[in-house]
């Protein structure tokens, strides 16, 4: 089975490293860009969110724990390593706690590297596999794909209302938290956001989840009831 190609970010200061590590895994055939400094990762042209980001800690400006927040708060699936020569407990239990789901010593082999991003890309192609009808929401390009759709246009409130719902427990909302996603009134009637929550229901369903994709639960709020990945 051919590897799944990555979208891989590099955040690394210095810069005989950061080329080192964008040619190693451009070699592994994936799509690779490298950045100085956090703040140029919200300028990022890869047209998407990346599979995989590889961050320093030091780094100059915002540092790579705030980066590494920012990113977990607004992408929760994303794959997060820290690579850094701040290897004490306190360093690394901070790195997992900010997000970070590998802690790196640096200098990284490149084999490592490599192998990092072959069990992700991996793990990709066998979850993808197992949802053929899973649906993407590109949460910075308001938009949602599917195996009937391409790319639909959301709405900001519909983007917050569906990422909330593909990672609540159960995937299931109360009638407040939809409001407050949806950013409306509490006080609205039960009735207009059922409104809103059937529209998105039907791009939803235009975008191949099945029916109903959304279920309202009386009493409760509603339920997602579709494979979401959110990026």
């Amino acid at each position: 089975m051919p590897n799944k190609v990555l979208n891989i970010l590099i955040v690394e200061d210095y810069d005989v490293l950061r080329d080192a590590m964008v040619r190693t895994l451009t070699r592994a055939g994936h799509r690779v860009l490298g950045v100085g400094r956090a703040e140029d990762v919200d300028e990022m042209p890869m047209g998407c969110l990346p599979d995989l980001y590889i961050i320093d800690l030091n780094l100059p400006g915002e540092d790579g724990l705030r980066l590494v927040r920012r990113i977990r708060a607004s992408a929760p699936l994303t794959k997060i390593v820290l690579a850094t020569a701040r290897t004490s407990v306190v360093d690394k239990v901070a790195g997992y706690a900010a997000g970070a789901d590998i802690y790196l010593p640096k200098p990284v082999a490149p084999e490592e590297l490599e192998a990092i991003a072959q069990s992700l890309s991996e793990r990709r192609l066998t979850h993808e596999a197992a949802s053929p009808n899973k649906l993407l929401l590109w949460s910075r390009k308001l938009t949602l794909e599917g195996p009937q759709q391409a790319a639909l246009l959301l709405t900001p409130a519909e983007v917050n209302v569906l990422g909330a719902l593909a990672r609540a427990p159960n995937q299931s909302l109360e009638h407040w938290q939809v409001a407050e996603h949806l950013g409306v009134d509490i006080a609205v009637s039960k009735d207009s956001q059922e409104v809103r929550m059937g529209r998105l229901r039907k791009k939803l369903l235009a975008c191949g989840s099945g029916a109903p994709g959304i279920k309202a639960i009386r009493g409760y709020g509603y339920r997602l009831l579709c494979d979401i990945e959110v990026r």
